[in-house]
């Protein structure tokens, strides 16, 4: 035979039943914040702007426009003369640095201003 629950039995039941169903909120309300943070993050997160390289240099030839120029051993005034060339001579140049052409000997520069494109 079947026993009767008692009233304190069937409150019991009740309570752990919606204790269950609350727990089951919460790791449910928990698992949505989750999902909306993580779509918050991505939505937010930012490409890095792609890699600029400079382009290639293309070396391209000149002539020289005054009566000589000195030819230097870095790009700038201030460095050592190593040589000079006289007007007409032509040069290809392989790099530029402040107003200077690295000539094809890459050892030596011009001042581009002594020279003109070709």
């Amino acid at each position: 035979m079947a026993r009767k629950k008692t009233t304190t039995q069937t409150a019991e039941e009740t309570a752990q039943a919606t204790e269950a169903v609350e727990a089951e909120a919460v790791q449910e309300d928990a698992t949505i914040q989750a999902e909306e943070t993580a779509q918050a993050v991505e939505a937010e997160a930012v490409e890095a702007p792609p890699v600029e390289t400079e382009p290639e240099f293309t070396p391209y030839e000149v002539a020289v426009t005054v009566a000589v120029a000195p030819i230097r051993e870095a790009p700038a005034q201030a460095t050592r003369i190593v040589g000079t060339v006289p007007r007409g001579t032509r040069l290809t140049i392989q790099e530029e640095s402040g107003g200077y052409g690295r000539t094809s000997t890459g050892a030596t520069w011009i001042r581009l201003k002594q020279t003109s494109r070709r």
